[in-house]
């Protein structure tokens, strides 16, 4: 009889558990909380490849660099925000009119435009060559409101309304033009591979090469004023002339380092690149001083931007350099 009782529990015990178990299989539906992704202004290779500021009065930074990433700093660097871009092409360059209106030009003819501070950009067509869809370098000349922007294929845009409409100034030529700049006088300078150097008198109309004492590529071309300049490149080439252009002589031995950008403070030009390389010069442009960004810094930099006694600068990392002391922005 007591096997019989106990027969009978553990058969209602089973039937308890199968029936709880189905239960829980019909009528009980797993949820799981999952924490939206959010980015890291500075993540594992995110990359700026270039840096600028609005003036000197004011503390807006902003940054563009690897898939798509626009950052912008209100208070010099403290604090980051991600804009929402809406595309993931790598950007190379940004350039700045004020506090709500930027530029930004990168890979695959990507050229992206802001009136609002970055909240909403909007996204420019430009009248691309095949293969000649890198955009590298804008230049902003604020006394004509003109905006150049240079890449591969020869190709070298301009626009004169703030960016709404383009007009390719450049015949197709298979050469990537590094940089542009436009001087005091108004003249518009290229440089590119092999040593390439033009310039235009007529706002794009007609170009000019200009002969120079190197084949290695020219990266970066900068001027003090209307009479003295300096060009930087590959295998730390560097240029300089001190008669408005017109002849250009190379200083030998400054760095082995390959030199990607090259400004000028008001006081000295400073060149960045391989190896945490910082070089500075006079205005001659023949003097240059070789230091480094920080002791044991072998990185690579792609923009130096000079904002009153301080330096930011973009390129494996992010960092704001002032009286030699280096800090990465992280």
């Amino acid at each position: 009889m007591k096997k019989l009782i106990f027969n009978s529990l553990e058969i209602l015990f089973s039937l308890f558990i199968v029936g709880g178990l189905l239960f829980v299989a019909f009528y009980i539906k797993p949820t799981a909380t999952v924490e939206p992704y959010k980015p890291t202004v500075f993540g594992f290779r995110d990359n700026y490849f270039a840096v600028t500021t609005v003036n000197d009065d004011s503390n807006v930074i902003w940054a563009v660099g690897r898939n798509g990433r626009i950052i912008r700093s209100d208070d010099l660097g403290q604090n980051w925000r991600i804009q929402n871009s809406q595309i993931t092409n790598h950007l190379q360059d940004i350039a700045v009119w004020d506090e709500n209106s930027a530029i930004v030009a990168g890979d695959q003819g990507a050229v992206l435009l802001t009136n609002n501070g970055g909240k909403s950009w909007n996204k420019m067509e430009l009248p691309l060559r095949e293969f000649g869809d890198q955009l590298l370098q804008i230049f902003l000349d604020k006394q004509s409101n003109q905006i150049w922007i240079c890449g591969t294929m020869g190709s070298v845009f301009k626009s004169q309304d703030k960016g709404q409409t383009w007009k390719m100034s450049h015949e197709e030529e298979d050469i990537a033009w590094n940089d542009v700049f436009v001087d005091a006088k108004g003249w518009v300078w290229l440089v590119g591979e092999f040593g390439t150097l033009k310039r235009s008198k007529d706002n794009g109309a007609n170009w000019e090469m200009v002969d120079t004492p190197t084949d290695s590529s020219l990266i970066s071309i900068v001027f003090a004023d209307d009479q003295h300049g300096v060009a930087v490149g590959i295998a730390g080439i560097v240029l300089y002339t001190k008669d408005g252009g017109d002849t250009w002589q190379s200083v030998d031995d400054v760095t082995p380092s390959s030199l990607f950008d090259v400004n000028w403070d008001g006081e000295h030009y400073v060149a960045v690149g391989l190896n945490g390389v910082l070089l500075k010069a006079g205005i001659s442009g023949m003097d240059w001083q070789t230091d480094k960004i920080e002791t044991d810094n072998f990185a690579w930099y792609t923009r130096v931007t000079p904002y009153k006694d301080k330096y930011f600068i973009a390129g494996a990392n992010l960092g704001v350099l002032q009286e030699k002391n280096w800090q990465v922005f992280q």
